[in-house]
């Protein structure tokens, strides 16, 4: 797997690449910002699709967008369509992971 231009500009110092991973996980550890990423995953799209998708005002969008692109998680390009970075792509690991039951439920049923 190709390392993104994002980390390999981070990644000089133990400093980058703590400024690189506080942006990244700002820009993930957000319930509209998770939608937004689901949205994408499916298909690049512009701003005023996500809007209508999503049912918030563009103004919204527009500002966790920028957030998620400073964070590394989407790009957009020349007709304004925004699509997933590599770090981007977490959303499809966080999709699989939240359709398998927790461990943890097995263990208390067993154990009242």
């Amino acid at each position: 797997m190709a390392v993104s231009e994002s980390w390999s500009k981070h990644s000089q110092s133990l400093d980058a690449s703590r400024e690189y991973h506080r942006r990244y996980f700002v820009a993930v550890s957000n319930a509209v910002r998770k939608e937004i990423l689901e949205k994408l995953a499916e298909h690049p799209s512009t701003a005023e699709e996500l809007s209508q998708k999503l049912g918030l005002p563009i103004d919204t969008i527009n500002y966790h967008l920028q957030i998620l692109e400073w964070g590394f998680c989407v790009t957009k390009d020349d007709q304004g369509r925004y699509t997933l970075t590599k770090e981007g792509r977490v959303i499809d690991y966080l999709g699989e992971r939240s359709k398998k039951p927790p461990k943890a439920n097995k263990w208390v049923s067993e154990n009242p």
